[in-house]
């Protein structure tokens, strides 16, 4: 799965979080993945305009939800590109506002009709797209969103744990209080002090494991 991102200086600028940048060749680049029939989905936005900045950032969230799910397929692409370039890219029809979202393939152009613009809305719209009924591997129920989007420890999402810090902190403390009893009936310092590391280590995997469940 590919992502492409055609923006211009201004966008650069005010999106310092990413390194997305400008590159004519992109553009031809897109011509030729419409041309060689894969599967192209395209945002096509325009600098100043509201919808356009709230829909944005739900599309670049498109990335995340899916790329490792259909990580082999490089048959599709996933492009958000400023409409000061739409001129010089083909076989995208007509645009009559912005936002505009399109699917692109075999020639066929078809405008998203799903309603909400969101990255759950999308991701749908794009699978209902691509998923081959026929594959064993795409026809598997679709994994749930938030846990592609969502950080392994976001108590939010997951309920494990506060954070990974906090898992490791609260093992630790608990691990080195036990390791403390039994090294003052043993009567030994160097205990606690191997206690300390060991209950570091254990617990770092142990809040590790907890993040992979």
């Amino acid at each position: 799965m590919l992502f492409k991102h055609i923006i211009t200086d201004e966008d650069a600028i005010k999106r310092v979080t990413d390194n997305k940048g400008i590159s004519k060749k992109e553009i031809e680049r897109i011509d030729e993945y419409i041309k060689d029939g894969k599967h192209v989905f395209i945002l096509i936005f325009m600098n100043g305009c509201g919808p356009c900045e709230a829909t944005r950032p739900e599309w670049d969230k498109i990335e995340k939800a899916l790329k490792n799910k259909h990580v082999k397929r490089d048959d599709v692409v996933i492009i958000d590109v400023n409409k000061d370039y739409l001129g010089e890219i083909k076989g995208v029809g007509s645009v009559d506002g912005y936002p505009t979202m399109k699917y692109i393939k075999d020639g066929k152009i078809s405008d998203f009709d799903k309603g909400n613009r969101d990255v759950a809305t999308f991701v749908s719209w794009i699978e209902s797209k691509i998923v081959n009924n026929s594959s064993s591997q795409d026809s598997s129920p679709i994994e749930s969103l938030s846990s592609r989007l969502v950080h392994p420890y976001d108590i939010s999402a997951r309920g494990i744990v506060k954070g990974k810090k906090s898992c490791v902190r609260k093992a630790k403390k608990n691990c080195v209080r036990k390791s403390k009893k039994r090294c003052t009936r043993k009567g030994n310092k160097s205990c606690v002090r191997k206690a300390r590391k060991r209950c570091s280590r254990k617990a770092k995997k142990s809040c590790s494991n907890k993040g992979k469940k």
